[in-house]
């Protein structure tokens, strides 16, 4: 009888990992660790977690990262806290959560809520990979056309037509004093 111990069954994830390009590339380049900002469309939010409400209205909500370690491999999960406006939310919610002011640059001023639902949603690299790679559509033509206009499609899609996630290139990450507060709120609720 022979031992099938020393047979092996698969790559490792290691392995795979170390041969995998374009896992080492998003690895790097892409923002995924503690602090950093991405915006995630309500559906994909709501899949994630299904406590979020979506609004008619609304098309997608600001997310935080508090993943503190490096991605593993491909199956591994970035924790995200979603945002809103506040606008519904109580004084003492609001004081709970984790405050991100400027999330935009059309309104440095506005401040963003983190935490209001205190368990983070977790998003997969395959998500995180949709809100990068390069996408063959990502343009259209304009409704209205111009007389003499090229018959081209030049009006830019929005985000949340093509992708159901991508980084917030307007505020990368979080400024100091919200990462020492986003460090309390993860203390504070033990994540």
């Amino acid at each position: 009888m022979k031992d099938n111990a020393s047979i092996p069954i698969g790559t490792t994830s290691e392995e795979t990992t170390e041969s995998d390009p374009q896992f080492k590339i998003i690895k790097l380049f892409v923002p995924i660790r503690f602090g950093s900002l991405w915006w995630g469309r309500d559906d994909l939010i709501h899949e994630k977690q299904p406590v979020f409400c979506k609004n008619p209205d609304r098309h997608a909500h600001p997310l935080l990262s508090i993943k503190r370690d490096e991605l593993k491999d491909r199956t591994d999960f970035i924790p995200m806290l979603v945002g809103t406006s506040g606008r519904n939310l109580s004084k003492k919610t609001k004081r709970g959560c984790v405050t991100v002011r400027g999330i935009t640059q059309r309104e440095p001023n506005h401040e963003s809520y983190f935490g209001s639902i205190v368990a983070p949603g977790f998003y997969g690299f395959d998500d995180i990979l949709d809100g990068v790679i390069r996408k063959k559509q990502s343009f259209r033509r304009p409704e209205k056309l111009q007389l003499d206009a090229p018959y081209a499609a030049t009006e830019r899609l929005p985000w949340h037509e093509l992708r159901t996630m991508h980084p917030n290139h307007e505020k990368p990450r979080v400024n100091e004093k919200e990462e020492q507060d986003l460090n309390r709120f993860c203390r504070q609720h033990n994540l």
